[in-house]
């Protein structure tokens, strides 16, 4: 099977900018939806377009109110303030960094031995109130969570304090 990504080469604002509006389109296109899940660089561009005024500045509008990020990566972090920075730029009131203030709930999902885990710790501190949920896996989400009480319970709680 084909390897399939969400950019090509290095994270920068040129090569994460097609997957935003990517993405936003097919929100605009068949939502709104409540949240947006992503896994690993999937959670990396849910966070990206969670940065506020983000989706304003790609031509959109910020229509979910939280993200789940399961065995998330920071590694577009700088890109997607790079991106925000130029696709704003005579804006005097962005924040220096987008990705270090994200306004929304966010459930991060982490695995304990997984080797992308400093980076999902990472991408979680760029949100003002994560929760953060671990797993004894790696860069997965094991079956065995299924049968895991304490786990099911976190992300249970998580999800119904985002009901209206």
């Amino acid at each position: 099977l084909p390897f399939k990504t969400w950019w090509r080469g290095g994270a920068t604002a040129q090569t994460l900018r097609p997957a935003l509006v990517g993405v936003l389109g097919f929100i605009d296109a068949h939502g709104p939806y409540d949240g947006l899940y992503g896994f690993s660089a999937g959670a990396q561009l849910v966070a990206a377009l969670s940065a506020p005024g983000m989706a304003a500045a790609l031509g959109s509008r910020r229509s979910w109110r939280f993200v789940v990020c399961a065995c998330g990566v920071s590694v577009a972090n700088g890109a997607a303030d790079e991106l925000l920075r130029s696709a704003r730029p005579d804006e005097e009131d962005l924040p220096e960094k987008a990705m270090d203030d994200i306004d929304l709930p966010s459930l991060h999902i982490i695995g304990r031995k997984d080797v992308c885990r400093p980076m999902s710790v990472e991408l979680a501190k760029t949100f003002r109130e994560p929760t953060v949920v671990y797993h004894d896996g790696g860069h997965e989400l094991p079956l065995t969570l299924r049968k895991n009480a304490a786990f099911k319970a976190e992300v249970h709680g998580f999800l119904e304090r985002q009901k209206r």
